[in-house]
């Protein structure tokens, strides 16, 4: 016999078999902001990604089965779930029409905007309001949620107390590097736990060790937020708050409970005579209101101060970028002409970026950044699915806020009911606002579906959510078909469950892979990644191992000494650069709207124009001409085409394509290192310096072209006159560490140790794991020069090296 909804569960039965997916979904909401994957191997989104969709397929295959045993089971009567159904329907329709289907469907591993991702967090929405429906299990998940939160807040309160070492695992190397996410999702969980907890302080009566824990929940989940400092956290609480206040402010006082499961409707006349009788009170909520006010001074100027104050006293860098609305709307705009309907295609806002983002872009530290996401999450799936996506997203969402709002208001069947049915909306509310105005993690947007489920379990409790119960043991052909159907959706789910072990493994395998080729074990990376390929027939999959094999090509034909190759040597060549050319195709074919493909292709055809192949140069250019069009503004493309003609034998149209590289963005330190190649290259360094002083007399402000002058002078081994061009290179633009890199060897060739390490500190900060530059300090602090004891594959010349050194921020 079933148990009624609201049932007690005592807490041993969360360990029976009937409540396994129960207790799997618990477990996920407790371990989904603490867990990690303690290996470099496998990156901190996929093993957050991997939990998710392991809990949801394991209870959703427990499920099943239950179902399967029973013979019967319960689908919800009300509209909001098909408007709910209605969304991954669309995104699954959408991704029909994209350019890439395996993208749309999983990505690199099942990101935020992938159908597979979706259709997992509806899913789980639907189990998590049909398996909580009592209060009891509501409660537990409540306690759980706000554990989950005390031990991340305290874990980062020892951290910011003994230093960002303690505690570090090897994985966080920063005061603010997280088991949660960013530094900004650590927000957005602390102020949730806000929410509820100033939601429990007002309407449940609380004593002894209850009341003090969610004290300290309250205290840390604000001191969260004073740390974290982030504006738009700050606004959102102060909205929730004030209207929180006024919500308390405008409701009778209901009794104070003293056993949850005690009231009874007897009970509620007589509340309702007692009103009557007595007239109604009012609560005045200290809680919110010392909420409000203090989200109102952080909101203040001196909000900003503290928050420098915290940030400069601890080291703190939190620069988190995204495109602003005004980007997100006109990109939207862009894509609705071409694709009205169903939109790009999920998880595609990538390709449309680099597309359409605007030209200005370029004159920012963020001109090369991939952004797979808009202004916010909701905004986002706007712009990826369509006018059809905007529909259902806002009938869901509004949907969502007039059951929510009208909830709230209406008498329930006790004060706890009431509690559990204003805490879950309210903070399922906030989430859903942060997902429409920010792009929050896998952890949070998790936990926002999770809250939504447990509001509509608590409607279920209160009889506002009904359910139809379809029993198809009665009738054979209708239980032949419902089982036919359970059945394939169970298999679904089980190779979806694979799919996701798979993805993580494939991910393991490729870094395996790439940290082979770092120690030089090439035999053990082919293999690895080969792996990787074999388990994820991704494009970065495919990509990889045709840069492996263009590794091995590039090392055949540096080792080639005369002319006369040898018949191993031929066959070698044709195998390493087949395996190259086939494998880029492959990426090139899984996703023809990547420009990083087409790249990875034409490198390919790029790498034999030295050695003459023919048709080689045609080829590259042409694939080049196909990256270029997905990204048209971006100037290292056009660099490329630059490197191109150089393998060609043609600097006049190298430098041409520079120019162009130079007039998307001025301060293009590769293009500028690359034309100073040329320039000593054609040995008309001098004329070539008094050019680049005219000009940088012209522009006094343009860092690019001191850096330019800087070099020149520096391959002119006019070290002082390098110093006075790269000093003024880095006022302009502080964190331009290339600049600042051949400055410090400026002042390292003047007898100048002091300044060199100052500058190569500075470098250090923005590039923590570069080897050089490690080197080069540990040198200059034991009095050597910068290059002493240097060893392959590093040279004392970086000045005539293929690429820059050091990475610029």
């Amino acid at each position: 016999m079933q148990k009624k909804p609201n049932d007690a569960l005592p807490l041993k039965d969360l360990f029976k078999f009937d409540n396994t997916p129960y207790f799997v979904l618990l477990l996920l909401g407790f371990l989904l902001p603490l867990f990690f994957v303690p290996s470099f191997f496998v990156s901190f989104v996929l093993g957050k990604s991997a939990l998710v969709f392991l809990g949801v397929t394991i209870s959703f295959i427990i499920f099943l089965i239950a179902i399967l045993k029973s013979g019967s089971f319960e689908l919800p009567k009300h509209p909001i779930f098909l408007s709910a159904l209605s969304i991954p329907l669309v995104f699954l329709i959408s991704a029909f029409f994209s350019s890439s289907f395996g993208m749309s469907i999983a990505g690199y591993g099942f990101e935020i905007g992938t159908v597979s991702f979706v259709f997992a967090m509806f899913v789980m929405l639907f189990l998590v309001s049909l398996l909580f429906r009592s209060w009891q299990k509501i409660l537990y998940f409540y306690v759980a949620f706000l554990a989950s939160f005390l031990l991340l807040a305290i874990f980062h309160a020892l951290r910011f107390i003994f230093g960002s070492s303690f505690l570090s695992f090897g994985f966080f190397p920063q005061i603010i590097s997280s088991t949660l996410g960013t530094w900004n999702d650590v927000g957005v969980f602390a102020s949730a736990s806000l929410v509820l907890t100033l939601v429990s302080f007002e309407m449940v009566s609380l004593g002894g060790v209850a009341k003090w824990l969610l004290s300290l929940v309250l205290v840390l989940s604000i001191l969260t937020l004073i740390f974290v400092n982030l504006y738009v956290l700050w606004v959102v609480v102060c909205i929730f708050s004030l209207v929180f206040f006024v919500y308390t402010l405008s409701s009778r006082t209901y009794d104070e409970m003293s056993d949850i499961d005690t009231d009874t409707e007897a009970d509620a006349d007589a509340d309702a005579d007692a009103d009557a009788e007595v007239g109604v009170t009012r609560n005045i909520s200290y809680t919110s209101l010392a909420v409000l006010l203090v989200s109102i001074v952080f909101l203040l100027p001196v909000g900003g101060i503290v928050g420098n104050k915290i940030y400069s006293k601890y080291n703190i860098s939190n620069l988190e970028v995204r495109p602003s609305w005004t980007s997100t709307i006109q990109i939207s705009k862009t894509i609705l002409k071409s694709d009205p309907v169903l939109g790009v295609g999920p998880n595609r806002f990538n390709n449309q970026w680099n597309l359409f983002r605007p030209q200005n872009l370029n004159t920012t530290p963020f001109w090369g950044s991939n952004f797979s996401y808009g202004v916010g999450l909701i905004p986002t799936f706007f712009t990826t699915t369509g006018i059809l996506g905007f529909l259902v997203w806002v009938i869901f969402l509004l949907s969502f806020l007039f059951i929510g709002f009208k909830a709230i208001f209406v008498k329930t069947k006790n004060s706890f009911s009431r509690f559990v049915i204003t805490s879950s909306f309210l903070t399922s509310l906030y989430l859903w606002v942060i997902s429409i105005i920010y792009v929050p993690g896998i952890a949070i947007t998790t936990l926002t579906f999770f809250f939504t489920g447990i509001f509509f379990a608590s409607l279920y409790n209160e009889g506002v959510f009904k359910t139809h119960e379809v029993d198809f043991s009665k009738y054979p052909k209708v239980g032949f078909l419902s089982v036919m159907v359970l059945v394939i959706i169970l298999v679904g789910t089980v190779a979806f469950g694979y799919t996701a072990i798979a993805k993580v493994v494939a991910s393991s395998y490729l870094q395996h892979g790439l940290s082979a080729v770092d120690f030089g074990n090439l035999d053990k990376a082919e293999s690895y990644i080969t792996k990787s390929v074999d388990l994820d027939s991704n494009d970065i999959y495919l990509r990889a191992l045709s840069g492996f094999y263009l590794l091995r090509l590039n090392n055949l034909v540096a080792g080639i000494g005369g002319s006369d190759l040898s018949e191993e040597t031929k066959q070698q060549f044709q195998k390493f650069l087949g395996a190259a050319e086939s494998n880029a195709v492959k990426a090139k074919d899984a996703d023809p709207n990547n420009y990083e493909n087409w790249l990875a292709l034409g490198r390919v055809y790029d790498a034999v124009v030295p050695v003459g192949l023919v048709g080689a140069y045609e080829n590259a250019k042409a694939v080049y001409e196909e990256a270029l069009k997905l990204n048209p503004h971006n100037p290292s493309i056009i660099l490329t085409f630059a490197q191109l003609e150089i393998n060609h034998k043609d600097l006049k149209k190298a430098k041409e394509y520079i120019d162009q590289a130079l007039a998307e963005k001025s301060d293009y330190a590769d293009a500028i290192f690359v034309l100073s190649q040329i320039q000593v290259a054609e040995g008309n360094l001098k004329s070539a310096i008094s050019s680049v002083e005219t000009v940088a007399l012209i522009s006094p402000n343009d860092a690019g072209v001191f850096f330019q002058l800087g070099l020149l002078k520096y391959n002119n081994k006019d070290y002082q006159g390098a110093v006075s061009a790269l000093e003024r290179a880095v006022i302009l633009i502080p964190s331009y560490s290339n600049a600042r890199y051949f400055l410090g060897l400026s002042y390292d060739k003047l007898g100048k140790r002091t300044s060199a390490i100052s500058q190569f500190e500075a470098i250090q900060t923005l590039n923590q794991d570069n080897v050089e530059v490690n080197l080069i300090l540990t040198n200059l602090k034991a009095g050597r020069s910068a290059f002493s004891n240097v060893a392959p594959p590093l040279d004392n010349k970086p000045e005539k090296r293929s690429k820059l050194p050091v990475q610029d921020q």
